[in-house]
């Protein structure tokens, strides 16, 4: 059952976030189209500068969008529907997690080649290269190795703290607080870390 869940979770979010990942690469390719053939510099600038910008907007609307489908399909008209398919609470969750989890890794990738596209645009990939070689030269190019699992539990722990606090806000306790009640949740979270992991816990225990 979870595979079809992943299934429809999958192909009801494509229909959305890869049009962004294609109008980034129609960008790529003009950033790429104007450095070796046309040699324009004001477009070779404005089409890099869009590309990186394009890259950081690809991975907060990623973001939002992922946000706004967990609570639309859990705690919306659309979630009376949702609970009423003969599953465990607890796979619904999974579903989503895991889905949220691989686009938002997806969007960081393509936000990483969108800026290393517009450095090459914008002249200074040379100078990129010299920066890493001297990283290797001090011997710490295996710190950056590090950035992958930091990036992968940064990413864990932030979905764990936004559905946490969206679940909060839709209790029926905070019902008249409305958003204000997922802002506090999430903002008591972030900064009171010898509780989060227990609030993650009990979060994850409501759909069990």
């Amino acid at each position: 059952m979870l595979s079809k869940l992943l299934k429809y979770e999958f192909k009801d979010t494509a229909r959305t976030i890869p049009l962004l990942y294609l109008v980034g690469l129609i960008f790529a390719g003009l950033v790429l189209f104007s450095v070796k053939l046309l040699h324009i510099q004001w477009f070779q600038f404005t089409t890099s500068v869009v590309l990186m910008l394009l890259g950081i907007a690809v991975s907060i609307i990623t973001f939002v969008i992922i946000v706004m489908r967990f609570y639309k399909n859990l705690y919306s008209n659309e979630g009376y529907l949702m609970f009423t398919l003969p599953v465990k609470p607890g796979l619904l969750l999974a579903s989503k997690s895991i889905v949220a989890f691989l686009w938002m890794i997806l969007s960081y990738c393509f936000t990483a080649g969108a800026f290393f596209v517009s450095l090459y645009g914008l002249g200074v990939a040379g100078e990129l290269a010299l920066a890493m070689d001297e990283i290797k030269s001090l011997g710490a190019e295996k710190m950056i190795y590090l950035f992958i699992p930091a990036i992968i539990l940064a990413t864990l722990y932030l979905l764990g703290q936004i559905y946490f606090a969206v679940t909060m806000a839709n209790t029926p306790a905070f019902h008249s607080i409305g958003i204000a009640a997922a802002f506090s949740g999430f903002y008591s979270n972030k900064y009171n870390f010898t509780d989060s992991g227990s609030n993650i816990y009990c979060f994850c225990s409501l759909f069990n």
